[in-house]
């Protein structure tokens, strides 16, 4: 009777360790999937994604672009202007990669 009476604590104990460790797995696996890098990856895919960085650091590097940005879509005159700069930073930046390529080769 003692010794079944053990084995039952033991075999408890073991379910107890094994719920532990899948209760770790699954709260690690929570962890990742909230990850916010993760969702804007599944929405834009690769080349998107890093777009986007490089879009969010050049406003958190030059913060007046975004404040400019802005005030110039408040604006009615502003939101043609603003037009004619993102062609123009378009244009720059193709030259810019188009050289960063050549130099490359």
């Amino acid at each position: 009777m003692a010794l079944e009476r053990a084995l039952q604590i033991e075999m408890l104990r073991a379910q107890a360790d094994l719920q532990r460790q899948t209760i770790a797995m699954h709260s690690q696996n929570l962890v990742t999937s909230l990850d916010p890098s993760q969702h804007i990856e599944a929405l834009l895919g690769g080349s998107q994604k890093d777009l986007l960085g490089q879009g969010l650091s050049l406003v958190s590097r030059y913060p007046f672009l975004l404040s400019l940005a802005s005030d110039a879509l408040a604006s009615r005159g502003g939101r043609h202007l603003l037009g004619i700069g993102a062609g123009i930073a378009g244009l720059w930046w193709l030259i810019s990669k188009r050289s960063s390529t050549d130099a490359r080769q």
